[in-house]
């Protein structure tokens, strides 16, 4: 009878197991699942109660071990629709499949859509139990279906290995930072900081420019055969002129803003058509947007986002370009075509030291870097083994990077009004109530801040060259 008994309740348990799980494999195997690896949210361009949701897709059959050695082919289906879980369920229609999304890596929003805010789709994103936290953001000023169209990797065979690889680059060259759907999602909730997300570009590199030189020349279709490739037409326009600037004199150069030398003088990167890159891969990754709340107000270039880095540590070294004569030390953005200059490697010694004093009216924030710099730069009469020209690299390297900060703070806080730097986490431990904090309304007081800022850094050589006898 026991026997019987153990019987009946082992078979129990396998039926039970066996319609709980084949069911359910059945309907998730690999064939019967898309897998998006993108995800682009832009306007819609007849409908503006509707969004436009783009999906990239990486062909299944690609991956198998016979496919050949080039990168798999991707492809993109659009839908319009008043929500993305409504797109998602349109295209699911569409596909014939269901579409997986625990694979996408990259969520693109395009800076149009991205300036009338971006919460309720950032809400949406967080609660579908598909989508990983990770995943990274983008904003592309360009659309974000032209985005993910135009991102081409050359080096990685699986654009999915690039999307996981790109947003790291931000350690080692301060030019973009690694902001995940989760981290963006719980600023966005937090009193204390504001959000910013990386900016994608769609460019042009020389070799395709030369190639449709002639079809920007029409001026009443600038702006559109600047979109069909990709680029909004005001960045065409920058390409356009770029040519001239580059044929004016010295003295003509000294007009143009100190960001544009910013970009071309010191290769720090107003946009990353400023780059002139020459390649296959249509897309590049330069300076952040910042949001104000969940709207884009602005944006960072490639050297303002060095140091917002530096402030909230995430940066681990970069290079940055300085004039090689101490004498212009307060004129840095004026560098001449026959002046030196010095590459340096920067990098953090320690966690910079940051306080609040909300004693007076407005606050005062002060900042202190602690910083690391080995020379790069080496020419025949190089002689950085030398202690006094050390000293005369580090005192123009404190000077450059206090002008930048300078600038940089005084932009995000009194042009911008946004705390992308988290100050709000200092000026709070100095209240012990939370209504004292609400009172103080420490928005309206950060737009009117002081800011000192403090610059320890120690210049090494890194010079491997040495006499020989």
């Amino acid at each position: 009878m026991k026997n019987l008994f153990k019987f009946i309740v082992i078979l129990t348990i396998i039926v039970i197991f066996i319609y709980a799980f084949s069911s359910s494999f059945i309907s998730r195997e690999m064939e019967n699942l898309a897998y998006v690896v993108g995800l682009g949210i832009d306007k819609d361009e007849k409908d503006p109660d509707k969004i436009k949701v783009s999906f990239q897709f990486v062909q299944l059959y690609a991956l198998s071990d016979n496919a050949s050695s080039e990168a798999p082919p991707t492809f993109i289906n659009s839908v319009t629709g008043n929500s993305i879980n409504s797109a998602i369920n349109e295209m699911n229609t569409y596909i014939g499949k269901e579409l997986n999304l625990s694979h996408c890596d990259i969520i693109v929003f395009s800076s149009d859509f991205a300036k009338e805010g971006i919460s309720t789709e950032i809400y949406s994103l967080v609660n579908n139990e598909d989508i990983r936290p990770s995943a990274n953001l983008v904003i592309s000023s360009s659309t974000a279906s032209s985005y993910l169209e135009n991102v081409k990797p050359n080096i990685e065979k699986l654009v999915t290995k690039y999307y996981d690889t790109f947003p790291i680059t931000s350690a080692f060259t301060g030019y973009t930072q690694d902001i995940s759907l989760g981290k963006f999602y719980n600023r966005l909730l937090s009193d204390c900081w504001d959000n910013t997300v990386a900016l994608g570009e769609v460019f042009k590199s020389e070799s395709s420019s030369e190639q449709s030189g002639s079809s920007s020349s029409s001026g009443g279709d600038e702006s559109k055969s600047s979109e069909s490739e990709g680029m909004p037409s005001s960045q065409g326009q920058e390409s356009q002129s770029s040519g001239s600037e580059n044929s004016q004199s010295s003295s003509s150069a000294s007009s143009q803003p100190s960001g544009s030398q910013d970009s071309q003088a010191l290769s720090e990167g107003q946009s990353a058509n400023a780059f002139n890159i020459s390649g296959k891969r249509g897309t590049q990754n330069i300076g952040v947007g910042v949001f104000k709340d969940d709207k884009l107000i602005g944006k960072l270039s490639g050297i303002e986002t060095i140091c917002h880095l530096l402030i909230i540590n995430e940066l681990k070294s970069c290079i940055i370009t300085i004039p090689q004569s101490s004498d212009n030390s307060d004129n840095n953005d004026n560098i001449s075509s026959n002046q030196g200059i010095i590459d340096l490697t920067l990098s953090s010694k320690t966690r910079p030291k940051i306080s609040v004093d909300t004693k007076d009216e407005n606050p005062t924030i002060c900042i202190d870097l602690f910083l690391n710099a080995d020379i790069l730069t080496v020419n025949q009469s190089s002689d950085y083994n030398n202690s006094y020209t050390l000293e005369e690299v580090s005192s123009g390297a404190k000077h450059y990077i206090e002008d930048k900060m300078n600038s940089y703070v005084n932009k995000v806080s009194k042009e911008l009004k946004t705390d992308v730097d988290g100050f709000a986490r200092f000026a709070i431990k100095n209240f012990l109530t939370e209504s004292d904090w609400s009172n103080y309304n420490w928005q309206s007081k950060y737009e009117n801040a002081k800011f000192i800022i403090n610059i320890d850094i120690n210049v090494t050589s890194s010079l491997l060259l040495t006499e020989l006898d």
